[in-house]
């Protein structure tokens, strides 16, 4: 449960990030004051591309973020198991401003990228749990992916017939009712065709 600080804490982030969302320009002032057009908001021409392709991940650079307001970016980079929760509600917040429709009955996520420091796998320790961590490593092992028999169709190796389509009933399926072959022996049962999971 939050204590009254963490409250105070967490709205005054999630306001400030709503704040980000909805003005940030990439664009330099000196740029802006000769164009005089009004600036690109990257996050909402995001959101809008989010309901033109119906995805539902704001993908936020932590660099814009750190430019905005340096303490912002501290606080999520620090705190983002606290503030995350409310980051997603405050996407979902300005999408249904923008877009009611598709934003009714739908999570929203944010995606943090761009961190400025990149962590090796054997760097992360205890002290890097509940933070904002980008971090880099290499797959050496992985394990066999087995596909689940979910129905099989059984031949006879030695004289060719085919049984009936058999459910999987326990780990292994075989023909649960004898099929037309006389050689009843297990050994000489194949698999011909299945449906897998």
């Amino acid at each position: 449960m939050a204590t009254r600080d963490d409250a105070s804490f967490v709205a005054t982030a999630r306001d400030y990030f709503e704040s980000f969302l909805l003005s940030f320009s990439a664009e330099p002032e000196a740029t802006l004051a000769s164009n005089m057009d009004e600036p690109p908001l990257p996050y909402i021409e995001q959101c809008n591309m989010m309901r033109e392709t119906e995805r539902t991940t704001l993908f936020v650079d932590f660099q814009h973020l750190t430019s905005y307001d340096s303490e912002l970016a501290d606080a999520v980079k620090e705190q983002f198991h606290l503030l995350e929760p409310h980051m997603r509600l405050s996407v979902g917040k300005i999408m249904a401003q923008l877009h009611e429709a598709f934003a009714q009955d739908k999570d929203f996520h944010v995606a943090v990228f761009n961190l400025p420091h990149l962590c090796c796998i054997r760097e992360l320790r205890t002290d890097k749990i509940a933070t904002l961590v980008s971090f880099t490593g290499t797959v050496t092992r992985t394990t066999d992916v087995r596909p689940e028999l979910l129905r099989g169709v059984f031949m006879c190796k030695l004289c060719q017939a085919i049984s009936d389509p058999c459910a999987r009933a326990s780990c292994i399926a075989s023909p649960t009712s004898p099929f037309e072959s006389p050689h009843l022996l297990r050994a000489a049962l194949g698999l011909q065709g299945c449906a897998a999971v």
